[in-house]
């Protein structure tokens, strides 16, 4: 017989066999290995997935981790037909580990969706065969329910906290959960990605997962966390973003005799809400609304011309310091809601903001009243540090202590650069805060991640244990926009205070000062136009105004005597020219000479009466 007939034979038969094991198993799907596939599956349907050829990719295939994704709702996968306790996985992003026997070359998995009419019936699949010398993620499970778990547990912890969870792994199936070998090989990273932004898609979420279980996918393109040890908790905490689509991978490494081998935990993917249709709109998204488009009216006043109005400025930053500690205060130590905390919050804001403006009005120093403005300046640019660079992920900064020695100091800084630079630090404070305020109530319409730099430093502050948490923020496309447009109104706000207050002084003087020497000079203004002076100067009257007419006086009389008698008879005009050419140029117009026709000087002020004993 020809070898090429035999092996068409050959191939004929395997197909054969193949086919009626997998209609003895009852399989309905068939999938690849390492291949994720989105399928179709009616709910509280059972549905079997089978992988055949189990031991095609390694010599020695020990175990498959098959992982179901359903975008709403929940799907089980089992190992049995019937559900036994350990050997099934209920959840949105779930997965079990198949243990093989030697000669096993089918495997099998119970799917059932519990999904309904409504949502989206897809469920993206991924079986994957690993060998003898590849690590088992979950494999020294002592805690979670199923024996070998290689899932990640999400919890909740308030409305601005969640936590991820896993068990530890076992370095591979020849080595023994615990031993020193085992543990000191193993090392897990844990990655984070964030999907679009405002797209909370079915076909987006399966997309998304179609790329994120591939492994060399995650580890360039996710943003890196931390790398943990056997010795560590594997236990981490994160911000609840809600409304942005978030993936928390973890990546397990084995590195034995220069051999690096690799598995990956199934991922698990949250949207921190729990109505994706309304889209993670919450109870309280419209007074938020409200308030931040008032703060943007007043941040963009603010930023073109908030030191040009000076005690505007004061009241609008007492607001805003009164506001934020107010809710920091209620937030840590009360138990009401959230809409209670921030009506009270605006009323101690208002209150700071009459404080502060009333320490501008009735003491004037620019370098007391500026120091509040660059706190908060400081406290924005702290925040940017901690949130959007890889001090968000320190572990360091995790102890309450350090953290908030370390906010401290930053906000200090522009503060002691004020005491040098003050109306250049306020300049700058109010074009950078004010602009501030103007993207954020864009970004809070929008719903992308703007906010939370702001936000987390926030929570740091008022939510327990919140101190804890890993806090990356997303870079996207629509984030880049906005941080773009801030630069470009604040520099905008710079420019424009910068030829608002060309030429004028530094700071307006003290409202108060300034009202109490108008108090002291109206008597006087008021004697002056009462002996027909009212079209003087101020700034040319003599501060003792009975002092200067009598100095006038005998100014007037020296001047008459010291003329020469031919010159007497002079017109008036001429005599009142000569008069306005004396050095006492402050002197009023009563106290002018008057010529009269005969030649006569006019007879000088009569001496007021003055107390006996004391000197003129």
């Amino acid at each position: 017989m020809h070898p090429s007939v035999s092996l068409l034979a050959f191939a004929a038969a395997a197909g054969i066999i193949i086919l009626f094991s997998q209609l003895s198993a009852g399989c309905k799907f068939n999938v690849q290995d390492g291949v994720a596939t989105r399928f179709f599956i009616e709910p509280n349907a059972l549905v079997i997935f089978c992988l055949n050829n189990v031991t095609a990719q390694h010599v020695t295939t020990t175990h498959v981790i098959a992982q179901a994704h359903v975008h709403k709702g929940n799907v089980t996968v089992s190992l049995d037909r019937e559900l036994q306790d350990g050997r099934y996985a209920n959840g949105s992003n779930v997965g079990v580990v198949s243990s093989l026997k030697d000669g096993d070359d089918l495997t099998r998995w119970f799917l059932v969706s519990y999904v309904s009419d409504s949502n989206d019936k897809h469920v993206t699949f991924m079986a994957k065969t690993y060998g003898d010398s590849d690590p088992v993620p979950g494999g020294c499970n002592l805690e979670l329910p199923l024996k070998n778990d290689p899932n990640i547990y999400l919890s909740n912890i308030g409305s601005h906290l969640s936590a991820i969870e896993f068990a530890y792994g076992d370095s591979s199936a020849e080595w023994k959960c615990g031993s020193a070998l085992s543990k000191n090989s193993v090392q897990y990273d844990v990655y984070q990605f964030f999907m679009h932004e405002r797209d909370l898609s079915a076909e987006h979420f399966h997309s998304v997962l179609g790329e994120i279980l591939d492994p060399r996918y995650v580890t360039s393109n996710a943003l890196y966390v931390k790398s943990l040890s056997s010795d560590d908790v594997t236990r981490l905490k994160f911000p609840a973003y809600s409304g942005i689509g978030t993936v928390f991978i973890v990546i397990m490494t084995v590195t034995h005799d220069n051999v690096i081998t690799r598995a990956s935990y199934v991922p698990t993917v949250t949207y921190f809400c729990d109505d994706l249709e309304k889209g993670c709109s919450g109870e309280d998204e419209l007074q938020i609304k409200i308030v931040v488009s008032v703060l943007a009216l007043v941040g963009l006043f603010i930023c073109f011309c908030g030191h040009r109005f000076f005690k505007t400025e004061m009241f609008f930053f007492g607001v805003l310091t009164a506001m934020l500690a107010a809710y920091i205060l209620l937030e840590r130590f009360s138990w009401w809601d959230f809409s209670t905390n921030l009506y009270i919050s605006i009323g101690a804001g208002v209150a700071g903001g009459v404080i502060w403006w009333a320490v501008w009005v009735f003491f004037g120093v620019p370098p007391i009243s500026v120091a509040l403005v660059t706190l908060l300046l400081g406290y924005v640019l702290a925040s940017i540090v901690f949130n959007a660079s890889p001090l968000g992920v320190s572990s360091w900064l995790h102890f309450s202590a350090y953290f908030h020695s370390v906010l401290f100091s930053a906000v200090l800084i522009p503060c002691i650069i004020g005491l040098c630079l003050t109306r250049e630090m306020n300049v700058l404070s109010c074009a950078i805060i004010g602009s501030f305020f103007v993207v954020l109530a864009a970004d809070v319409c929008l719903h992308g991640a703007f906010k939370y730099i702001l936000l987390n430093t926030i929570w740091r502050s008022s939510t327990p244990s919140f101190v804890e948490a890993f806090c990356l923020l997303p870079f996207q496309l629509s984030d880049i926009v906005l941080y773009m447009i801030w630069a470009v109104v604040a520099i905008s706000g710079t420019i424009c205070h910068y030829f608002l207050e060309k030429n004028r002084p530094p700071f307006p003087p003290c409202p108060w000062t300034t009202f109490l020497r108008s108090r002291r000079e109206a008597p006087s203004r008021s004697e002056s136009e009462s002996c027909g002076n009212a079209d003087d100067d101020d700034e040319h009257r003599p501060l003792l105004f009975n002092a200067g007419r009598r100095r006038d006086s005998q100014a007037a009389n020296r001047v008459w005597r010291e003329q020469p008698v031919e010159q007497l008879g002079q017109p008036a005009g001429e005599s009142l020219r000569a008069w306005w050419l004396l050095p006492h140029d402050s002197a009023t117009p009563s106290a002018v000479p008057v010529v009269s026709n005969a030649g006569t000087p006019p007879p000088p002020y009569e001496e007021e009466e003055q107390p006996s004993g004391r000197a003129v």
